[in-house]
């Protein structure tokens, strides 16, 4: 039995639920593809950047996510040049 992929928060959750171990869980699951992992990753960006104002866990949130979005690109031989 596997286990059930996170799927991006919706408007009814609180962006906040979206958690670094959630996160990291994504990116270590081998039942990711790339594009599955950057359209969540994505998905997580949109609903956390769209609060108003969003408290000091929250904008780290953000940048981390920010960063393995750039990172994963980064690493992809597709996206260079």
């Amino acid at each position: 039995m596997t286990a059930k992929k996170p799927e991006a928060p919706t408007r009814k959750q609180e962006p906040g639920t979206v958690t670094r171990e959630e996160l990291q869980q994504v990116m270590a699951d081998p039942s990711y593809s790339a594009g599955e992992r950057e359209s969540w990753l994505k998905e997580v960006l949109t609903r956390l950047t769209s609060e108003p104002r969003p408290g000091q866990s929250q904008r780290r949130l953000i940048r981390e996510v920010r960063d393995i979005i750039l990172d994963v690109r980064d690493r992809d031989p597709d996206r260079k040049g």
